[in-house]
């Protein structure tokens, strides 16, 4: 039958802290977009996970305009800022996906009316997959997968246009890899970098949890301010301040908290026998 009546509970409203999308847990974007947040460079952004580099807690890119696009707008800015006496590096950030999309012919390009006054760094986040829409490969995902048939060398592809300046670097070796972006945006000309770490997500990389130490850690947030999911602050007890607390199930143990810790607070556990601080 018919309904003779209707009993509705009206649920109270609760407000909840809002959270902007963000890169996984040991995401390899996240060290590379860390860096250029802190050094205030001009960055040309793309389409891919890396787009969300555009937002908060990052902001490090500046434009997000089409994929592929990035090649060609920074070497146009590149032109009118020399024209105008400007002389601020361009750094340009293109994931291996969309390079081998659209990425190739702006880069094959970048020689045509080159100047020595050029100062353009590219970085291609070599993680072999397109992550954002499905984790198809791509032209280089074979690095990484035996399976996949597909391992075109970036590198050789960037030498052979005549791109001479190009090196492959270890994002996760984070003093490394910010010493030698540092380096490139000092010096004149083209210059690539290709960051090699594989999509955590695709590849289900897990390395053993890291683990906050409350006695060692000072509250800076250098840890959190990467905006990596498990780390957050907390209350411990006996202890007045907040102190910052790694979710051993969401860590998966990519150690670049470890490596911004100004104290030595951040350990990795045995094995992930070190679930937290007790």
């Amino acid at each position: 039958g018919l309904l003779s009546s209707q009993r509705l509970n009206l649920l109270e409203r609760k407000d909840t802290v809002s959270r902007p999308p963000m890169f996984c847990s040991g995401c390899p974007h996240r060290p590379v977009f860390d860096i250029l947040k802190k050094m205030k460079v001009t960055v040309m952004g793309d389409i891919g996970c890396y787009s969300m580099s555009v937002l908060p807690a990052f902001e490090a890119s500046h434009t997000m305009i089409s994929m592929g696009a990035t090649v060609g707008i920074t070497k146009g800015m590149n032109k009118v800022m020399r024209m105008s006496g400007d002389e601020k590096p361009l750094v340009s950030v293109i994931g291996d996906g969309t390079f081998f999309h659209s990425g190739m012919t702006g880069f094959a390009n970048l020689l045509h009316q080159a100047d020595g006054s050029d100062n353009m760094t590219f970085i291609v986040l070599q993680n072999g997959t397109t992550a954002m829409t499905g984790g198809q490969g791509n032209g280089s995902s074979g690095k990484y997968d035996v399976n996949d048939d597909m391992n075109i060398d970036i590198k050789s592809m960037m030498n052979t246009m005549g791109i001479e300046n190009v090196q492959y670097v270890d994002q996760f070796d984070y003093k490394l890899f910010r010493d030698t972006l540092k380096q490139e945006v000092k010096n004149k000309g083209i210059s690539v970098i290709i960051a090699t770490r594989p999509c955590a997500l695709k590849f289900k990389i897990k390395e053993p949890n890291y683990y906050v130490d409350p006695k060692i850690c000072i509250g800076c947030r250098s840890c959190v301010n990467t905006n990596c999911p498990p780390i957050r602050m907390k209350s411990y007890t006996g202890i007045d301040k907040l102190k910052s607390s790694i979710d051993p199930n969401m860590c998966v143990g990519c150690s670049v908290c470890s490596q911004v810790c100004p104290v030595g607070a951040i350990k990795q556990s045995q094995r992930g026998g070190q679930k937290e601080w007790i």
